[in-house]
């Protein structure tokens, strides 16, 4: 079901420097098949969390949750995946594409 690497909370981090992020997100997984995302907006200094279900197949992470009644379910490639780093790539995404189509993790110490 999972890769005992993945357990435990990442955050958001991106090299490109054209790439501004104005929030802080921390990623926490657990061993049931949970996750909770945590953004911290700095400009507006609001805190928005989502809870999340996940399962891993392979090298693929499905995510799911509930918006507004309606589940949205996601599937990544996970490009990367050890104790300190952690990448994804939309099922289908084009390279180079930053926030939602590739993700890219460190581990929060």
């Amino acid at each position: 079901m999972y890769n005992s690497n993945i357990l435990g909370s990442w955050s958001e981090h991106y090299d490109d420097p054209d790439l501004m992020m104005d929030s802080n997100v921390t990623h926490t997984f657990s061993e049931d098949g949970s996750y909770i995302v945590r953004s911290f907006y700095l400009l507006m200094n609001e805190e928005n969390i989502i809870t999340y279900e996940y399962s891993i197949q392979g090298d693929v992470i499905t995510v799911s949750t509930s918006i507004e009644g309606n589940t949205v379910t996601t599937s990544y490639d996970i490009t990367k995946l050890n104790k300190k780093e952690m990448s994804w790539k939309m099922v289908g995404a084009i390279e180079n594409s930053y926030g939602y189509d590739i993700i890219h993790f460190v581990r929060e110490e």
